[in-house]
């Protein structure tokens, strides 16, 4: 459930981000068109990976200590 949360917190940031057309990272906005593409093309998968990253790390020793597989509860929704 936490996992399934994390995630789609992600798909909503992935959205805002998009749709806002700038990244916002450490509180400073990139709005250069020619600095924004490749940021974007870098930052949001690294982003993405470590969101589902923090989601596995914090649901699997719950799944371990109920008997459940980990990767159960990293795919299940």
């Amino acid at each position: 459930m936490l996992n399934t949360l994390v995630i789609a917190i992600a798909a909503v940031l992935y959205g805002l981000i998009i749709l806002k057309g700038r990244v916002s990272f450490m509180g400073t906005y990139i709005i250069n068109p020619l600095i924004k593409i490749p940021i974007v093309i870098v930052f949001l998968p690294i982003f993405g990976f470590v969101m589902i990253m923090i989601g596995y790390i914090l649901v699997a020793p719950i799944g371990m200590a109920l008997g459940l597989d980990p990767l159960v509860l990293k795919f299940g929704f």
